[in-house]
């Protein structure tokens, strides 16, 4: 179930940019808020026929106190649903996305659950999602604190770890989000060229507009990275598909492939987008928004974090920046209009274009 335009259009705006694992898990948590409902139902799908998913309320991302370990947190999504059956009753999901499971992980769930116990008061329902994490598959996982003999605690959440999960059954749904996170997923014995190009047609077919599919795409190109040579077979796939009907996103989205500067874009761009960046701070921000930032504040590490994000997008959408437009991005130090900037990508059709609605 697809979120509606009202709520991409919030999202877009407002999605808290942490700067944990800067642009990845953005656009990861991004994805995630702009299709809950779709995502429940294909992962939790005992849970999402409970729930009336036609109008999530997303929570600011606010600190929280652990009062045990008298730290600060800061969870990842939090949204509230109501329960369909009898009175409705509010539910929260308290979504945490992380690389991999750590040592302490449930404790640190437990903690999270109940400094939002504190704060709210409302039932809450927690999900850890690990995205590189290759074993466990989706389970319940346990959590207990004892005294003596005694249990006195007893606390679960579920855990979702997508690349133990088969791509191949997910890119076989008729769900452009399952499709989509296909791409974290192990692919057996299928090449990266062969996922890249199902995954491109199926979202083609599947996704209802232009915006949906461009954010799906970027996870796509992120996530199955092709060398040089794959990467030329599949451009020259895919615009064979742009010819077939159903195919009409692959060339509204503005993707062409024969253009010289686009085939060779992936490579030079990640030269000029780190090399050149370096000049005008995107890896000196990524040090600061990771490391000093913990120290001087989130905001900066927001804004360095917005930056990366605006550029990732760009990037795919109109080809690699140029020195000038990265220098112009990188003065950019209003957090608000960093996010304009980034939902303005899907509507412009250059970066010339996208930037001239900066005044």
């Amino acid at each position: 179930m697809p979120a509606n335009e009202k709520l991409k259009q919030d999202v877009l705006k407002d999605v808290e940019l942490s700067d944990s694992k800067m642009t990845m898990d953005q656009l990861f948590k991004l994805i995630l808020r702009l299709n809950l409902p779709d995502f429940l139902n294909i992962f939790l799908f005992s849970l999402a026929v409970q729930l009336d998913m036609s109008n999530p309320h997303f929570l600011e991302s606010e600190t929280i106190t652990d009062l045990q370990g008298k730290k600060n947190l800061i969870p990842d999504i939090i949204v509230q649903l109501r329960t369909k059956s009898g009175i409705p009753e509010i539910i929260l999901f308290h979504i945490e996305v992380q690389s991999r499971k750590f040592k302490n992980f449930a404790e640190r769930m437990f903690r999270y659950y109940k400094a939002l116990q504190n704060r709210y008061g409302y039932p809450i329902i927690p999900i850890a999602i690990l995205i590189d994490n290759k074993t466990g598959g989706i389970k319940i996982c346990t959590y207990e604190e004892k005294a003596l003999d005694l249990v006195v605690v007893r606390f679960q959440y579920y855990e979702i770890s997508l690349a133990s999960l088969d791509a191949s059954e997910y890119m076989s749904k008729e769900s452009p989000l399952a499709v989509a996170l296909s791409a974290f997923m192990n692919r057996g014995g299928m090449s990266k060229l062969d996922q890249k190009i199902e995954c491109t047609k199926k979202l083609a077919k599947l996704c209802k507009d232009e915006t949906d599919f461009g954010i799906f795409m970027v996870s796509i190109d992120t996530y199955i990275p092709l060398d040089s040579e794959d990467e030329m077979r599949y451009r020259s796939v895919i615009e064979k598909e742009k010819e077939q009907p159903e195919m009409e996103l692959l060339t509204r989205w503005g993707r062409d492939i024969k253009e010289e500067g686009r085939v060779l874009g992936r490579e030079e761009g990640k030269v000029v987008g780190r090399e050149e960046g370096k000049v005008v701070g995107r890896e000196e921000g990524k040090v600061v928004g990771r490391e000093e930032g913990k120290v001087l504040g989130r905001e900066e590490g927001k804004e360095i974090g917005a930056r990366e994000l605006l550029l990732s997008i760009g990037e795919h959408r109109f080809g690699p920046p140029s020195k000038s437009v990265i220098a112009r991005i990188s003065k950019i130090r209003d957090l608000k209009k960093l996010d304009e900037l980034a939902v303005a990508v899907f509507k412009s059709s250059s970066w010339k274009e996208l930037l001239s609605t900066l005044k």
